[in-house]
Order: C-alpha cells, then sequence, then structure tokens
C-alpha cells in the first residue's frame, strides 16, 4: 500500500474545542450582562459597574459571533474568538492587579485563576495551526448540491 505525500483533511478537534469555550464564555459573560443590568436598575451606577457592563456586552458579542462562524468554518470566527479570548485574559489580569488592591489576594487570585485558564485555553486553540487549516478547508458540503437544478 502506497503512502500518498499529501495530508488527509484537516480534522475539527480544536476549532470545534475553541468554538465550544468561547460559547461557554459569552454565557457566562452575558450572565455578567444581566447583573450589570440588574445593577444599574437598582441605582448603581459607578464606573466599576458601567465598565463592568460594557466589557461584559463585547465580550458576549466577540465571542458569541466569533463562536458561531467559526463552527461554520468561517475565517472571521476565528479572529473573533481570538480577540474575545484574549480581551478577556487582560481583563482577568487587570481585575487581579487591581483587586488584590483591594480584597483578599488569595480569593481574587483564585477566581481570575478559574476564570482565566479557559480563557487562555481558548486563545490557545483559536490560533493554532489546526484551527487554521481546518478552516481553509471551508464548508463540508452544500445541500443541495449544485447544478441539481434547485
Amino acid at each position: 500500500m502506497a503512502v500518498s505525500g499529501r495530508p488527509g483533511p484537516a480534522a475539527p478537534a480544536t476549532a470545534v474545542a475553541a468554538g465550544v469555550l468561547a460559547l461557554l464564555g459569552a454565557l457566562f459573560h452575558l450572565i455578567g450582562v444581566v447583573g450589570g443590568v440588574l445593577a444599574l436598575s437598582r441605582g448603581a451606577t459607578t464606573a466599576a459597574v458601567v465598565a463592568t457592563l460594557v466589557g461584559n456586552v463585547v465580550l458576549v458579542a466577540l465571542l458569541a459571533g466569533g463562536a458561531l462562524l467559526l463552527l461554520t468554518r468561517r475565517p472571521a470566527g476565528r479572529v473573533l474568538v481570538a480577540a474575545g479570548s484574549g480581551l478577556a485574559v487582560l481583563l482577568y489580569v487587570l481585575a487581579a492587579v487591581f483587586g488584590t488592591a483591594v480584597g483578599d489576594a488569595r480569593l481574587v487570585g483564585a477566581a481570575v485563576l478559574l476564570l482565566g485558564v479557559p480563557a487562555l485555553a481558548t486563545l490557545v486553540l483559536a490560533t493554532v495551526p489546526a484551527t487554521g487549516r481546518w478552516l481553509a478547508e471551508g464548508p463540508a458540503s452544500t445541500y443541495p448540491p449544485p447544478g441539481d437544478g434547485w
């Protein structure tokens, strides 16, 4: 049996994992949006509440939109997921830096670690070459097939 030099179809594992983690991240930040709206409705209009609400809205848009595009093999999804997860990692690091100044460092550090690890994993999975190869192959098929008279 001869082995050809051409690789087989790219495996979707990294892209699907990035898409699922991005959807979970979007769901988490959607809960943050709801909490922010509730806080605003109860009169909490501090800069921190507003900034957190805006950050959560941006993260939901980037992660959810990117995940849907990524899972439908659109290259823009990879960019949005990478941007959203990268922004999330940055925000968690900032929260750790500023949170330890006003709260229990161990508690803040544990919370940031718990939140930051999935965001970092999403960023890595979205940017590895295997995800790019899978996206480059394009959609697996179209229905109905072209030229079928539909």
